[in-house]
């Protein structure tokens, strides 16, 4: 008898786990660990608390291999998926008391994921706030959620298509810099398209005015807003690979 009549890959398989580039179902093939059971009931704490303060970050620390974005991705889809579509994996939960507890919360919540991946293009606590931003605009666009809170990007491109008060061709010409990057009015649409963080933090150093623009928090909270007249209690942001964020701000 040979290995490959034996042993097999599943479908889904996956070397290294990412919880940008998900494929098919398999984040259900994760084994619920003491670690993980621990973990779950901190999330569920956090999501639950009545207290503003005591509503804390989860940091996730370990070695490498040791199955942390595969157990975040886990826990991104028990908040969020359908709960007939968990429940095979919520069976496995070798914890009674969690596993009720869990599907008591989902009964009346779902948790909207924001998924993240390393810090490139991070540089300050703009470029931060604006990465985020990007990606819980992509996230409601992968949803096929529209919401009428506008990211800082949408706004400049709302201005430049409907403010006919200014003049962005003489703003892009008379900026070397903003130039060189754009090379027109058409070209800076295009990049804010695109979320260029370099290219819209140059477009303000270039121009006279400001368009108001909330706080990341205040940001996210109209979001939220939104999204809870939609039945969706909450907003989760899962951000694999951050610890070299905490370098920048050392």
């Amino acid at each position: 008898m040979k290995y490959e009549e034996i042993l097999g890959l599943y479908e889904y398989f996956q070397p290294v786990y990412d919880i940008t580039q998900e494929r098919g179902d398999f984040w259900k093939q994760f084994i619920p660990t003491k670690d993980f059971i621990d973990t779950l009931r901190i999330f569920l704490n956090s999501l639950e608390a009545k207290d503003k303060k005591a509503r804390k970050s989860i940091w996730i620390q370990g070695t490498y291999g040791t199955g942390k974005s595969h157990a975040t991705g886990v826990i991104k889809h028990l908040l969020w998926d359908d709960i007939e579509y968990i429940e095979d994996f919520v069976e496995k939960i070798p914890d009674d008391q969690l596993k009720e507890r869990l599907r008591n919360f989902r009964k009346g919540n779902k948790v909207f994921p924001v998924a993240l991946k390393g810090i490139s293009g991070i540089s300050d606590a703009k470029s931060f706030a604006l990465k985020i931003e990007e990606a819980v605009r992509n996230a409601l666009r992968d949803g096929r959620i529209d919401v009428k809170t506008k990211s800082e990007f949408e706004k400049y491109i709302d201005s430049i298509q409907n403010n006919k008060s200014i003049n962005w061709r003489y703003i892009v010409d008379n900026s070397l810099e903003l130039k060189s990057m754009v090379g027109s009015v058409e070209g800076l649409l295009t990049e804010l398209e695109n979320n260029n963080i370099e290219v819209l933090k140059i477009l303000e150093k270039s121009i006279d005015f400001h368009i108001p623009h909330p706080s990341i928090e205040e940001w996210l909270s109209e979001i939220l807003a939104e999204l809870q007249d939609l039945d969706i209690s909450h907003i989760a942001i899962y951000w694999d690979e951050f610890t070299p964020i905490m370098e920048l701000s050392s």
